[in-house]
């Protein structure tokens, strides 16, 4: 018996003592794998308009219970995507402060140790996501107070504004020029909004998790 087999056999038999089998769908970390495994534990071998309406009832509370659970899944598979964008985001800042083109040296640490920290989180994901509320609100204070502690960044291309020479070399026209603003001066907007989405991606996951145990909870307890 392949190692898919035997998931579908266990899931099959936790549903049939009427509970839902998460932590074997979640075992399976390759998406493809895991997507056979929940299609194999969740197949009927009497089609829907045979069976009776205890039955009926009973596949529509699982079915509600699936779609938590999926959504739930989509959600925490993002968790590494989160650490990436943060600690690239914070590369790209402590690259450009090195460089001398802005003073942002320490947003950019900030983002690094918060990217890795999230990663290095992350491989352990049991401990991850039952602690995901805690992650959320560490993730809200250090973006808070990144901001208290070092103020609002610089943008990332501040050495142009003080050398004159330079703008008058680097930017010609004043279409260009008015451009060159507008992209620059909109970068710390953008660094903003990009930890703000993180954030977002962190409370989702929380949300979604919430949401498919208070569901799992209902279907358990009817059955």
């Amino acid at each position: 018996m392949s190692l898919i087999q035997q998931k579908v056999k266990e899931g099959r038999q936790l549903l049939h003592e009427g509970r839902f089998p998460d932590a074997i769908i979640e075992s399976v970390k390759e998406k493809r794998l895991r997507k056979d495994v929940r299609k194999g534990i969740f197949k009927y071998d009497v089609p829907f308009d045979q069976i009776d309406k205890v039955e009926k009832k009973r596949r529509a509370k699982l079915l509600r219970v699936q779609l938590k659970h999926t959504s739930y899944i989509t959600a925490k598979d993002k968790f590494e995507t989160i650490a990436v964008v943060i600690f690239i985001l914070g590369l790209i800042t402590a690259i450009t402060a090195m460089l001398g083109m802005n003073e942002n040296l320490n947003f950019g640490l900030s983002s690094l140790v918060t990217g890795v920290a999230l990663y290095i989180i992350g491989l352990n994901a049991k401990m991850a996501f039952e602690n995901i509320k805690i992650l959320v609100f560490i993730a809200s204070a250090a973006i808070l107070l990144e901001f208290i502690a070092f103020g609002w960044p610089q943008t990332y291309m501040e050495f142009v504004y003080s050398n004159p020479e330079m703008v008058n070399s680097t930017v010609a026209g004043a279409k260009v020029s008015g451009l060159f603003v507008m992209l620059n001066g909109s970068t710390p907007a953008v660094y903003l909004c990009m930890k703000l989405m993180c954030l977002f991606l962190l409370l989702n996951i929380h949300l979604t998790q919430q949401k498919f145990h208070e569901e799992k909870e209902k279907f358990e307890h009817s059955t």
